[in-house]
């Protein structure tokens, strides 16, 4: 074995030593359309929607339910798509007490990626992994979900979250077009934090995590191609607050049908409170003819002070974005 065999024989090693096949007629196309539940947990830009009843924490290589017994991982590898497919066929795993139980070829998000289930056994213990290898250029996404292999609903519950695999098609077109507009922060002490995945996150000292006494936060996201009747929007609004503090307890104080600068919108204000602790939970959901713009505020204190700034951001958003030519 030479060289390079040896090293990417290791790297293969390291990857599926962290933990029924997928059916033969499922489709071989898919496209996974975005929802609010969608979590942003590695450092490539591949996110997945995890399933209810789990609680991640981060972890050295990716996040984990330790209750559960369940790891998500994803990765960027420096080895070509079919490089990395040619050292699975020729039987590079087996060589580490490592098994393709089965293995299917899909076009996933517009990405050329293959869906595997590998079982490796270690002493008493068995560990299941459903992979995911997604090809992006010269090199290869892995995202991974392991389990006990011994575990069949484990195994369901770990594909279910593999298969909600989301990220942008055409990361480098569609985040030009789809990147929000600055708002005008004059008159108001909140300054732009960051930019993660698809929101762009504004606090009062321009940190993440901010270490302001108010905590408070404004964060304003784009979902393109989007169209909502009303049934639909009112849906989506709900879905989206119950995900912005997951398993807090929700005590709704206003939610209203509002027009922002000629556009449909749902408002919601609400109290979170999780132990003792109560945030200040500001929506609003504007509906245009091919996009949905969501403006989140959390605020821990100076409750009536930042809400007031969140409809005040929300307004300068949508007036900068309507002034620079909005085709909605």
């Amino acid at each position: 074995m030479n060289s390079r065999s040896s090293a990417l024989a290791f790297l293969l090693i390291l990857f599926f030593l962290a933990l029924p096949a997928f059916c033969s007629d499922a489709p071989k196309v898919i496209n996974v359309e975005k929802t609010p539940r969608h979590r942003e947990f590695f450092e490539i830009p591949a996110l997945l929607s995890p399933k209810e009843g789990y609680s991640f924490v981060k972890t050295e290589s990716g996040v984990a339910d330790k209750k559960k017994k369940l790891a998500l991982e994803g990765s960027l590898v420096h080895i070509p798509f079919e490089k990395l497919l040619e050292e699975i066929k020729n039987g590079r795993l087996s060589e580490n007490k490592m098994e393709v139980k089965s293995q299917s070829s899909f076009i996933w998000n517009g990405d050329r990626a293959e869906l595997l289930k590998i079982f490796q056994s270690g002493g008493k213990t068995t560990i299941g992994k459903w992979v995911l290898i997604v090809e992006r250029g010269s090199a290869t996404w892995m995202i991974s979900a392991a389990y006990s292999a011994k575990d069949t609903n484990a195994s369901q519950n770990a594909l279910d979250i593999i298969k909600s695999a989301w990220w942008q098609q055409d990361k480098a077109e569609s985040a030009q077009e789809s990147a929000p507009v600055l708002p005008d922060m004059s008159g108001t002490p909140f300054k732009t934090a960051g930019f993660r995945s698809d929101t762009m996150i504004f606090t009062k000292d321009g940190k993440l995590p901010t270490q302001d006494p108010d905590k408070a936060l404004f964060a304003v996201s784009e979902i393109a191609e989007a169209r909502y009747t009303q049934e639909r929007r009112e849906a989506f609004a709900k879905e989206h607050l119950a995900a912005i503090e997951p398993g807090a307890a929700l005590e709704v104080i206003s939610n209203d049908d509002e027009t922002i600068n000629g556009s449909p919108a749902i408002v919601t204000v609400a109290y979170a409170a999780s132990g003792e602790q109560k945030k200040l939970i500001y929506q609003a959901a504007l509906f245009r003819m091919s996009k949905v713009t969501v403006f989140v505020g959390i605020a821990g204190g100076n409750t009536a002070e930042n809400l007031e700034y969140f409809s005040r951001l929300t307004e300068l958003y949508t007036s900068e974005s309507v002034t620079k030519g909005d085709g909605s």
